[in-house]
């Protein structure tokens, strides 16, 4: 169950049934705990196949997504695909708690492989941007304010950049 609860996996029922387990015995009420013991086996048989599968597939539907934008991008991705490998092998072995586990891993690599990306091209406009504005800045028709706004928007761009903080959508 402890596995379980790090894949993030609904576990409610589960718990709910354990818990009824438990006062069943504490009140020596080994009839009703016979006929819960087979139930919450089946249940955690359940959780270990469907949820779990049900989980993997979501994930690895997102690693397809990403590895697609990262190759475009031209990404190095030989230790992640061979990471993806493991995922398949474990499914087909029906290790579905295993692929789990390597699918939020991939993920997780694979997120930061795409955040690392996006800072360095969201580092090279900015660059742009500014060299730009250097190039306009001094021609007479642009608004003082105006001026004044895109260097303050640069200034906090550069500042999420060096922070390492820059994300897609911030």
């Amino acid at each position: 169950v402890e596995s379980l609860k790090i894949l993030e996996i609904d576990l409610d029922d589960a718990f709910s049934l354990v818990k009824k387990a438990e006062d069943m015995l504490s009140e020596e009420n080994f009839d009703v705990l016979e006929d819960i013991l087979p139930e919450l086996g089946q249940l955690l048989e359940h959780i270990r196949t469907k949820r779990v599968k049900k989980k993997t597939g979501l994930i690895v539907k997102e690693i397809n997504i990403l590895f697609k934008r990262l190759m475009e991008r031209g990404t190095e991705l030989d230790s992640d695909k061979e990471l993806f490998n493991e995922i398949v092998h474990a499914i087909k072995a029906n290790d579905y708690p295993k692929a789990c586990k390597l699918a939020i891993n991939s993920k997780r690599l694979l997120l930061k492989k795409d955040k690392r990306y996006t800072s360095k091209e969201v580092g090279t406009r900015v660059k742009e941007a500014k060299d730009l504005f250097e190039k306009m800045k001094d021609q007479t028709h642009l608004d003082p304010q105006r001026v004044d706004e895109f260097k303050s928007i640069l200034k906090t761009v550069e500042a999420h950049l060096e922070a390492n903080e820059l994300d897609r959508g911030q």
